[in-house]
């Protein structure tokens, strides 16, 4: 667990390093590059720890706010970076989500656009390849940084486990 933290923390780090307008300005595809790649491979590693029970369950459960905005077209490999005629920009809306979706959202995304404002990367437009034709979500970068920071926090200290006979396996069921 502390090596892919360690990773997770290097990652957090890039992601805040290269989101200078500086640094942006000075050579902006390796930045961006590095900004881009630091948020899919903090994506891989929580969902990997998710999986292995390394987080607490409340970490686990972690929830998002997010906006997101419905499908008005037909998504597809063509057209898929016009948000603007994909999707309704014009009515947000909100919901609740966990930390989990989101990470899945990243590893399986079909769309994903920098959202810049004032040159510095505020965000990210996001659609994975089973919801594109319904869904574009927006997260926030701090939002996405903070998600990070929570999971490098955290730590296991107990766990209860029980057996579950629908699944042939034993569950944790309280990571503390």
């Amino acid at each position: 667990v502390f090596n892919w933290k360690k990773v997770l923390k290097n990652k957090r780090e890039l992601i805040i390093k290269n989101n200078l307008i500086k640094v942006l300005n000075a050579n902006f595809d390796s930045a961006y590059h590095k900004i881009e790649s630091s948020i899919f491979i903090s994506a891989f590693i929580i969902r990997k720890l998710i999986e292995n029970d390394k987080l607490t369950t409340e970490s686990d459960n972690f929830d998002f706010q997010i906006k997101y905005y419905k499908s008005i077209n037909n998504v597809n490999k063509i057209n898929r970076l016009d948000i603007c005629c994909n999707y309704n920009l014009n009515k947000e809306y909100s919901k609740s989500v966990k930390g989990k979706e989101i990470c899945n959202w990243i590893i399986h995304s079909y769309i994903f656009i920098p959202i810049f404002k004032k040159n510095i990367l505020e965000g990210f437009y996001l659609s994975s390849d089973f919801d594109r034709n319904k869904i574009l979500y927006k997260i926030e970068l701090d939002r996405w940084l903070k998600y990070v920071d929570i999971i490098i926090e955290d730590k296991v200290l107990t766990k209860t486990m029980s057996y579950n006979i629908k699944k042939n396996d034993y569950i944790f069921i309280d990571k503390k």
